[in-house]
């Protein structure tokens, strides 16, 4: 999909106070950003989990194991830390430790609950599921993961709930990520599974059709899309007679109303030109490990990364509207980066 300036012009109507005389007039510059943006996103995750593709057997499984030893494996290593931050986040910005100078070799930098905290790699695996889990109602027919990677979420709630009884679809844009989950479920012979294409940029949710009752959600996919379309969660709501739906999103941010408007006008100066790229924000910005500085690390990640802006307000316009119910919520509950915290937000259909 390639995005227009009036495309652009919608999704800035979420942040009333932009300048958007000025934003309008520039944006197709800065759609143009935003096209090769998503375009380089894209390619990069096409063979995103091609380096799991080799376990999978002649059979099209992945097999010679149990389903609990399988999803660790596509857990991955992890990443190398020195004094207890990853060494890749270390090496692109600038941190001031404070009272994390001394971390033992043994724990890692967290987020926490919008606090920073020493951990272990087991809250990493166990983040997500202690939201989901209880969201997997006895009439649940189907659990769908959108932007689902290599599926491993859909295989440890499997793994973990030993529900049987219903239907796992991978909905994901790389076909390697593709490929894994149905090497994953395949030795699963009494699970039904499918497996999808699907692009947020393009999203086609015929994949979400043929269930009375649905638990649809994303973890760390929505992260990438800078403006979700405007009736993604609406639509989403639509396809069944009963819908939950959950978000674990690096979303926190986007609460206070001041800290959305800057990181938007960010995304819009520094696409447009009007920054020069050794002045863009995150040139000069130190992250500083300190709770009072949570939220502003948080949003300044984002900008850097050109991350979702509009999931927070998407979701208070379906609870406007009464399309939908708030079930659950957990502000900047973990984040193995500590500064990308996830939140967890769950919707029922009304």
């Amino acid at each position: 999909m390639t995005f227009s300036p009036e495309d652009l012009t919608l999704a800035l109507t979420d942040f009333p106070d932009l300048d958007h005389a000025l934003y309008q007039q520039l944006a197709p510059t800065i759609v143009a950003g935003w096209n090769q943006m998503v375009a380089h996103h894209k390619a990069c995750y096409q063979d995103a989990w091609a380096s799991y593709t080799g376990l999978i057997d002649a059979t099209g499984t992945i097999s010679g194991m149990d389903l609990d030893a399988a999803v660790t494996i596509l857990d991955g290593k992890g990443s190398a830390t020195t004094g207890g931050l990853p060494d890749w986040i270390s090496r692109q910005i600038p941190v001031d430790l404070g009272n994390f100078a001394d971390v033992p070799d043994n724990k890692k930098i967290y987020a926490l609950d919008g606090r920073y905290q020493l951990g272990d790699e087991e809250m990493h695996r166990a983040s997500l599921m202690r939201h989901l889990r209880p969201l997997l109602r006895p009439e649940t027919q189907a659990v769908i993961e959108l932007g689902a990677g290599c599926g491993r979420n859909l295989g440890r709630l499997l793994a973990q709930t030993g529900r049987r009884d219903i239907t796992y679809i991978s909905c994901e844009q790389s076909p390697s990520g593709l490929a894994v989950f149905r090497g994953l479920l395949a030795a699963q012979e009494d699970v039904a599974h499918r497996a999808v294409p699907f692009d947020f940029n393009e999203p086609d949710l015929e994949c979400l059709t043929g269930f009375d009752h649905i638990l649809v959600f994303t973890c760390a996919a929505i992260e990438q899309i800078p403006f979700l379309r405007q009736s993604l969660i609406t639509d989403i709501l639509a396809v069944a007679p009963q819908v939950d739906l959950a978000f674990f999103e690096p979303v926190g941010w986007q609460r206070f109303g001041n800290i959305a408007t800057f990181v938007a006008d960010g995304f819009c100066r520094e696409l447009s030109g009007q920054v020069p790229q050794s002045q863009f924000h995150k040139a000069g910005f130190t992250y500083r490990l300190q709770d009072d500085c949570f939220i502003d690390n948080a949003a300044s990640w984002a900008l850097a990364g050109r991350y979702n802006m509009n999931l927070v307000p998407l979701v208070q316009k379906a609870l406007n509207a009464k399309v939908a119910s708030m079930t659950s919520l957990a502000w900047d509950s973990f984040g193995s980066n500590p500064f990308n915290p996830m939140s967890f937000l769950s919707l029922s259909k009304i």
